[in-house]
């Protein structure tokens, strides 16, 4: 970026505009609406409601987050969660693009033999693969969600970042949030939407084994079609230790075919 910075301090933004205010939507109360979409709806709107009403006060710290610093927000993300000292939430609805710049900025985050390792609490949508550090995993949780959350990442219950779904080209696309009681009013949003979600076991933490040099291995020959048996000799195995590696790749990646293994392992960012 050229080594501009993508968003603004609270003193370079200004006062943000009040929006005009809107009656928060209820959760459908169909009999038969998903129980869990009806309280993650119903969350999107209290947050978005509770942002609305931020925007009005005349003191508050908050940053306005222009498009720029939203499109490419790897600087943003890396600077909020590089601060983490205890814990990162995120609710990260949609594709892969906001997970992976969380999971690069969790990779990136520095370790010190006087802090306890950071507890992650992920929640995905549907079945997004995820992978995560593996000094992170065995302190992470993650939970699907079949429906959209306001993109919002909290850390340490200190500072918060959230998405804003302005159709405003000129309005600010998210807020940086660092007043205390906000973000952990925020965070409680959040928690509710991580109680109703489901557990991920229908999804995929990917296993340690994908990160293996042999897995990596066999992944890129399936990527570029190699048969087995030309596979196997280039990696100076058996036929049957070969396939017993590709079998095991498609049980981690929860793949049916070959095929899917290969576009699942390219999403997880494997290849």
């Amino acid at each position: 970026m050229s080594g501009e910075r993508a968003f603004l301090t609270h003193e370079e933004a200004g006062p943000l505009p009040a929006p005009p205010a809107r009656p928060l939507r209820q959760p459908a109360a169909a009999p038969h609406a998903d129980p869990v979409e009806q309280v993650l709806l119903h969350t999107r709107d209290l947050v978005d409601t509770a942002v609305s009403a931020l925007r009005a006060l005349p003191d508050q710290r908050l940053t306005a987050l222009p498009a720029r610093a939203l499109a490419a927000p790897q600087e943003l993300v890396a600077h909020v969660v590089g601060g983490a000292h205890r814990t990162v939430t995120a609710a990260l609805p949609g594709g892969p693009e906001l997970l992976t710049v969380l999971r690069d900025a969790l990779e990136r985050h520095p370790t010190a033999a006087d802090r306890p390792p950071l507890t992650v609490r992920l929640l995905v949508a549907g079945r997004l693969p995820v992978w995560l550090p593996p000094r992170i995993t065995e302190r992470a949780g993650v939970r699907s969600a079949g429906c959209g959350l306001t993109p919002t990442v909290v850390v340490d219950g200190r500072t918060a970042l959230v998405w804003s779904e302005a159709a405003d080209d000129d309005a600010a696309k998210g807020l940086l949030v660092r007043d205390e009681a906000t973000v952990r009013s925020l965070g409680r949003l959040v928690d509710s939407a991580w109680a109703a979600a489901q557990p991920w076991a229908d999804s995929r933490q990917l296993d340690g084994y994908l990160h293996t040099e042999i897995a990596r291995q066999v992944l890129q020959r399936l990527r570029l079609g190699v048969t087995d048996a030309v596979a196997a000799r280039e990696m100076a195995v058996s036929l049957r230790t070969y396939r017993r590696h590709v079998a095991e790749i498609m049980r981690c990646l929860d793949a049916r075919t070959r095929f899917e293994a290969g576009v699942r392992a390219v999403e997880s960012r494997l290849l």
